[in-house]
């Protein structure tokens, strides 16, 4: 009766999401409402609680009604994320912590045209989120997930070294050691380098500076703790590295021996308190160490280079290439950039990524919180000690170089980012005779001369000579924007033999020569010079496959082509380029590609201002001009073609961001067509979320959402189908279309159509005589069969866009890259009593990280068997074990850990059991 009360209850409880007003009958029956039972309610005074990385499927909702979730964030935590996905209709997301939220009250939200929702919250505050899901739109099969990365540590493994850390002063390094019950004398030991690493070290908890159980402080890096055996403790020791004063090239470690008697039953393991971090529990039998995390969230900080690492020549890259500029203004200064592109690269390559473009990675005035545009040193690729870092905002030059090697060897090429305008946070001043220029009009000078103490002394001396010997002095700038002695802000322009503004620039402002800090002079020999001197060198050094240029408009002309003829042939290589010419004005485009002889392409700034105002418009957006005025249209082979980037996001100096409902349109309109190479924003394919007060904005909280899984769809047609003749049908108010009719080598047709208002549907032409195609966007669920002439009437939904493509041999639809699979994990003989469950718990998110607090519920349709579905990314490698659970009373699976890797595609299962 007992056990079949158990299969009863897992029934009630995973059906729960369907029955949305009923209360749990598990709480009624026991009493009891665990963090992991779900009870759906719309009740003011109860909602739903979340479990960490645990979906909630099949929710329905009628228009205008608003579920109501809660999910405990836990201090310390990362980022948490809320998204919804799949099902039909129109679902929008309002997140607000520690009270409801509504329509008009929030924290932050999710609104889009369909169900896929996603926020994402960096650094939260912790505690209780409220999350509104609200029927915009009749809903049915709705999936919603709310999970959190935990604070940073790393594990230590017995007796292996952690070697080359490093730290800047006051910071910290965390580490988890996992202790067996037989273990004996322990030892935490840290020596070598310069500086002064201190260790603390805690027992069950988070050891912190001022509470700890045992602490090593000597002056230098030089520290060993002894825990004699009385006093070893079987579980978790915690260790906190903390930087007394910065030190770099440390090793630590932590060891122990182990006794030869018999293990004895192991413990439960220790869960430290503040932040909650795991412990993966001793083996019942043989005690082993614990396994360390696969993907670390934060790599430990290398040390100084001597030699970059060896690079390898970059793949060709494919056919229909498509660029990514991979980072937004407020990426987060943590140094972690370039760690990240050495991890995503292979994801990236499979998704059809093929270039690139990196930020700058040479030295800021802000140092390593500057973006990269206030260029201080060019030689400085996060090497030196300048500007208060070694490392630049997005990492070390060693982890630069090895995101470089590491893209090309998945056949991506890099496009580095390059400043030639001005340079910032001279080490000097001088004197220099100048006079002020009017800021609307900089041909026009006010008054007399004035002698003004300019930061224009640039020495290096963090990087002495090193790679170059070049030092900037006045002469090499023809004008600043402030005077140190007149302590005045204003356009000063310099005095002296061939001193004037630069010519041709963009003559906006009289002339636009000036921007920012001190601007180079283009006519300088000495400049010109150096800037080649120091493109052969970048070049070579780093091994990039091209450029992206800033700020062109505001650069002699004639500069780049003296420049880019030098670079290109001095190194041999192609070095594709791209200038940055923000203008809307279609005639000054052609006039610089005139003046640049096309060499180089540019951004189609035009373009992304007629998605940003199509988005704006409520769908009253005439898409028969879509592509009016653009170098798409006018000058394909040079339009780089983009929706949104670092500048036009939200609170930037271009702001002028396309609303996320028309971001997908927009992506599969330079994606899919024939003219321009794409390129894809960083913040619109992961998602951002910043807080900022630039530009206006006053402590603003920005979140762009993710259009990972719309794009990731439009990557996987654009690899296999957008080939061939284009047929444009641009001739509706509302909807749209082309076709590609593929070439010798694809011989797929393709048809493309969106709607910026209501659905309806287009004839059009792909040249396959009564042929089948179907939508690969998932989109329309029909089936579309030509005519006898290879025409064929294609529909779409209202605000949406819709990819025809024929229907495969094997009568299968192409599907989009697998990015997760199922894994059903089951866990035998588990026989329980009455308050009893049976969890998984293991070495990743959806299990818990070792926390049965977190663990997956299983349930027992199949009693005694327990058994629960995962969803995971191929091929992740997982360890778990079955575990009892009444109350605060656990009982383990014995023996070893299960383990398995999931699969490339399909489902597998994994078996533990009692």
């Amino acid at each position: 009766m007992t056990n079949a009360f158990h299969g009863v209850k897992q029934k009630i409880q995973n059906s729960l999401p369907m029955i949305q007003k009923i209360l749990s009958i598990s709480a009624i029956i026991t009493g009891l409402l665990t963090t992991s039972s779900v009870v759906a309610l719309t009740d003011d005074d109860t909602t739903n609680l979340l479990t960490n990385n645990k979906s909630i499927n099949k929710l329905f909702a009628q228009k205008d009604e608003i579920l109501l979730y809660r999910f405990d964030v836990p201090q310390g935590t990362k980022e948490v994320v809320f998204q919804s996905r799949h099902g039909k209709g129109n679902a929008d997301l309002y997140v607000k912590l520690a009270s409801k939220p509504s329509l008009a009250d929030y924290d932050f939200s999710s609104i889009g045209k369909m169900n896929k929702e996603k926020i994402v919250i960096k650094d939260p505050q912790h505690g209780l989120y409220y999350i509104g899901v609200n029927a915009t739109e009749s809903f049915n099969k709705l999936q919603l997930i709310a999970k959190v990365k935990h604070p940073d540590y790393f594990v230590l493994l017995n007796k292996i070294v952690k070697p080359e850390l490093r730290k800047g002063t006051g910071k910290d390094l965390r580490f988890r050691f996992d202790v067996p019950d037989n273990a004996t004398e322990l030892t935490f030991s840290s020596g070598g380098g310069t500086g002064n690493a201190d260790l603390y070290v805690k027992h069950g908890t988070w050891a912190t500076t001022t509470d700890f159980d045992y602490v090593g402080n000597n002056e230098t890096n030089d520290e060993t703790l002894t825990i004699a055996n009385s006093n070893v403790l079987a579980g978790t020791y915690y260790v906190t590295v903390h930087a007394e004063h910065s030190y770099k090239n440390l090793n630590f470690t932590a060891s122990y021996a182990l006794d030869e008697a018999e293990p004895t039953e192991p413990t439960e393991p220790t869960e430290p308190t503040e932040p909650t971090e795991p412990t993966e529990p001793t083996e019942p039998t043989e005690p082993t160490e614990p396994t360390e995390p696969t993907e670390p969230t934060e790599p430990t900080e290398p040390t100084e280079p001597t030699e970059p690492p060896e690079l390898t020549d970059p793949v060709i890259a494919q056919a229909n290439g498509v660029m990514m500029q991979y980072f937004n203004w407020y990426t987060p200064n943590d140094g972690s950039l370039w760690t990240e592109v050495a991890q995503q690269a292979q994801n990236l390559a499979d998704a059809g990524i093929t270039a690139l473009w990196l930020p700058p990675a040479y030295k800021g005035s802000a140092g390593g919180a500057d973006v990269g545009y206030g260029v201080y040193d060019m030689y400085d690729l996060g090497e030196f000690d300048q500007k208060g870092s070694v490392r630049t905002k997005y990492g070390s030059k060693d982890e630069y170089l090895t995101a470089i090697n590491e893209a090309h060897s998945h056949g991506i090429q890099i496009y580095g980012d390059v400043v030639f305008n001005h340079r910032g946070g001279a080490d000097a001043t001088e004197s220099v005779t100048a006079v002020r220029v009017d800021w609307n009009d900089r041909n026009q000078e006010l008054g007399a001369d004035v002698q003004i103490d300019a930061w224009t002394e640039f020495n290096f001396p963090g990087r002495g000579n090193t790679y170059s010997d070049f030092k900037w002095r006045w002469y090499h700038f023809d004008g600043v924007d402030w005077a140190a002695n007149l302590n005045e802000s204003s356009i000063f322009k310099f005095r002296g033999i061939g001193k004037a503004w630069d010519w041709e620039v963009a003559t906006e402002n009289g002339n636009y020569d000036y921007l920012m800090f001190a601007d180079l002079d283009m006519d300088h020999p000495e400049v010109v010079q150096e800037l080649k001197d120091w493109g052969e060198w970048y070049v070579d050094f780093a091994n990039v496959d091209g450029f992206r240029l800033d700020a062109v408009k505001h650069v002699k002309f004639a500069f780049f082509n003296e420049w880019l003829d030098h670079i290109r042939t001095a190194t041999q290589k192609e070095l594709f380029t791209v200038g940055e010419f923000w203008s809307y004005n279609k005639e000054q485009l052609h006039h610089f590609i005139a003046q640049t002889g096309g060499r180089m392409s540019l951004f189609d700034a035009p373009l992304h201002m007629n998605f940003h105002i199509a988005s704006a418009s409520g769908g009253g957006y005439d898409m028969r001009s879509i592509m009016d005025n653009t170098l798409m249209k006018e000058q394909p082979g040079l339009a780089v073609t983009l929706v949104d980037n670092h500048d036009t996001q939200p609170c930037q100096a271009l702001e002028s961001a396309v609303q996320d409902w028309f971001k997908p349109l927009a992506y599969a309109f330079i994606l899919l067509r024939e003219q321009g190479y794409p390129n894809i924003f960083h913040a619109d394919y992961y998602g951002a979320n910043y807080t900022t007060s630039d530009n206006g904005c006053d402590n603003t909280q920005i979140t762009i959402t993710s259009q990972k899984e719309n794009i990731d769809e439009l990557l996987a047609a654009r690899k296999e189908y957008a080939y061939g003749a284009q047929i444009d049908y641009l001739d509706h108010q509302d909807i749209i279309g082309w076709t590609r009719l593929g070439d010798a080598e694809h011989v797929t047709a393709m048809a493309v159509i969106m709607t910026d208002g209501p659905g309806g549907v287009k004839w059009m032409d792909v040249a396959r005589v009564n042929t089948q195609f179907i939508d690969v966007t998932g989109n329309r669920s029909e089936v579309i069969t030509t005519n006898n002439d290879g025409w064929g009437e294609f529909p779409v939904n209202g605000g949406s866009y819709a990819v025809w493509v024929e229907q495969t041999a094997d009568d299968t639809p192409p599907e989009p890259p697998v990015t997760e699979v199922q894994v059903t994990l089951n866990c035998a003989n588990g026989n329980t009593y009455l308050g009893q469950n049976v969890y998984a718990v293991g070495n990743i998110d959806a299990l818990g990280n070792w926390d049965v607090n977190n663990a997956l519920l299983l349930n027992a349709d199949n009693y005694p068997t327990w058994s629960a579905q995962v969803t995971l990314a191929p091929v992740t490698a997982v360890e778990w074990k079955c575990v009892k659970v009444d109350g605060s009373n656990t009982e383990w699976q014995s023996g070893n850990n299960n383990s398995f890797t999931s699969p490339e595609t399909g489902t597998a299962d994994s078996n533990g059991g009692f």
